[in-house]
Parts: C-alpha cells; sequence; structure tokens
C-alpha cells in the first residue's frame, strides 16, 4: 500500500521550549501500521540529519483499536529497532490501551463485562480480528482466548507504557492537562492512577488520558506554564469544539499542539518535530485497508 508523508515547512515559536533537544512527537495510530512505519522512517531520516543535539522519539498513545491492524502495530513498536536513531523513546499510554489493559485484566464477570463492552465498542473489535480472534466467539467470552493466545506479549507491551512526559517547557501526554491547575495541581493531575475511567458528569472525564474539557475552551495558557502536545481529540473535532477561535490543523498556540490526525477515519497520521522556538508538522497519509 502506498503511503505518503508530507514534511511541513518550520513555524516559528518564541514559546517552545524543548530542553535543547529535538523531540520527534507522533499522534494516534489506532491500527494503521503501514502509516506508522512510514512516518517512523521519514522521522528517522531527518533525525539522522542532526548533530550535537539529542533526539527523543514520543508515541502519545492509541497505537491499537479502530484500524485494521493493531495487532502489526504493537510488533512494530515492540521491535528492538523501533527506536534506531534516537537517543531516547518513549511510547505513552492512550485511553484505547487502557481500556484493552482492563479488559485482559477484568477478574470478575460483572467487571468484565463492562470494561468489554467499552473497548469493544470504541474500536476493541477491530483489534481482536487483528489478533485473529474475533470469530472464535463473542463478547466477553473472548477474554481467555486472547489471555492466552496474545498475554504475554501484550503483558510486554503494556509494562513499558509511560504516562506521560515533562521536557523543557512541554507536557507531552495523551488527551491533554486541565489548564486551570497551577504547577503543582498539574503534578497531581498527571499522577491520577492510568486504571481511573472517567464518569458520565460534567467534568468526569478530568483524566490526562480522557480530557477534552477545559483544554479545547481555555484562552490564554496553561497556569501551570506548560505547553500541552498530545493526541486524542481529532482535529475534525477540535475545529467543531473551538469554533472561530480554531487556528487551523496541527497549530502551535501558547496552551497546546494537538497531534491526532483521525487516523483509520481520515488515512493520516499526525507527527511533529519541536525544537526550541521552532517546530514543523509530518503528515503520513495513504489509503486504509478494510477491516478483517
Amino acid at each position: 500500500m502506498s503511503v505518503s508523508v508530507t514534511i511541513g515547512e518550520w513555524q516559528d515559536a518564541p514559546q517552545l521550549d524543548s530542553g535543547g533537544e529535538a523531540v520527534f512527537a507522533i499522534g494516534d495510530v489506532h491500527g494503521l501500521s503501514d502509516h506508522l512505519r512510514a512516518l517512523r522512517d521519514t522521522l528517522g531520516d531527518e533525525a539522522a540529519l542532526l548533530q550535537g543535539v539529542k533526539r527523543r522519539l514520543v508515541q502519545v498513545g492509541d497505537l491499537i483499536d479502530g484500524g485494521p491492524d493493531s495487532a502489526g502495530v504493537v510488533d512494530l513498536v515492540s521491535q528492538p529497532g523501533w527506536s534506531d536513531g534516537f537517543d531516547a523513546s518513549h511510547v505513552l499510554i492512550g485511553n484505547h490501551e487502557i481500556l484493552m489493559r482492563l479488559s485482559l485484566a477484568a477478574a470478575n464477570a460483572a467487571g468484565l463485562s463492562i470494561v468489554w463492552r467499552a473497548w469493544t465498542g470504541s474500536g476493541g473489535d477491530a483489534a481482536l480480528k487483528s489478533f485473529g480472534i474475533s470469530e472464535e466467539g463473542e463478547g466477553e467470552d473472548l477474554q481467555p482466548l486472547l489471555c492466552e493466545r496474545v498475554g504475554p506479549l501484550l503483558g510486554d507491551f503494556f509494562a513499558r507504557l509511560e504516562t506521560h512526559l515533562l521536557i523543557g517547557n512541554l507536557a507531552i501526554v495523551h488527551a491533554g492537562i486541565d489548564p486551570s491547575e497551577e504547577a503543582a495541581g498539574m503534578q497531581r493531575f498527571l499522577a491520577k492512577p492510568w486504571d481511573e475511567l472517567p464518569r458520565p458528569e460534567p467534568g468526569g472525564d478530568r483524566h490526562w488520558a480522557w480530557i477534552r474539557e477545559p483544554l479545547l475552551a481555555w484562552n490564554g495558557p496553561a497556569r501551570s506554564g506548560r505547553i500541552v502536545v498530545h493526541g486524542h481529540t481529532p482535529e475534525p473535532k477540535v475545529k467543531k469544539r473551538m469554533g472561530a477561535r480554531y487556528p487551523g490543523p496541527h497549530v502551535l498556540n501558547e496552551l497546546r499542539l494537538g497531534l491526532d490526525a483521525g487516523s483509520w477515519r481520515t488515512g493520516r497520521l499526525g507527527a511533529a518535530q519541536l525544537e526550541n522556538g521552532r517546530y514543523r508538522i509530518f503528515i503520513a497519509e495513504g489509503p486504509v485497508p478494510a477491516r478483517g
């Protein structure tokens, strides 16, 4: 399958402090292994051109679900060569990894039924197909088979996932932070347990893996002084929520830079190269194969 990668022009961002490093951040993947491979190769080529600077690779979570090849994505980022050409590498956990991990670990029928429905209803059904499991049963009855077939692989994968990365004045995290929090409050926010699920009431999604508001409605910089680099909310949804304040896709302002380009729904994966005072955007684009 043909996937092309477009490299955007450098954009001035005097507010951006990357700690003197070149930070390469990849947005939500959602099972698009060919797109991720093409994007990773391009980022690696660009990183190889840099001399005398630390090169850091970060993926912001939601590697799985929705698209056709979650299994291939997990395999790709689990290979020893994934971080070749970079001085440091991080894979963050997103809400989809959280739901799958909880589905694998659920110890009782009631708890399993709740998280299994939440996971498979939001794209986990495609992940099951990619692991070759969905045709051998239905519903949460598939959990033992999933644990048996890929439990060890997924256990190793989940064990390496991180919740966030703070570098320079950047907070790189799956969904975002609460911009109303001062620095100490932001640290407490980022320390929330990974398995804390959102609640249905207003404000119930104030968790680093789930938050959308007040992040997208916030005017001005975060009170913590951090610029948030995140995924979770695709650009079409960002545009709808922000309305007239929407600056355009993948634009870094004084508060945030979103890297979710829509993945399996749009055939686009987003990434950014962030350095002191400037950034540029990478987009991998191509057709999305059918899901099983």
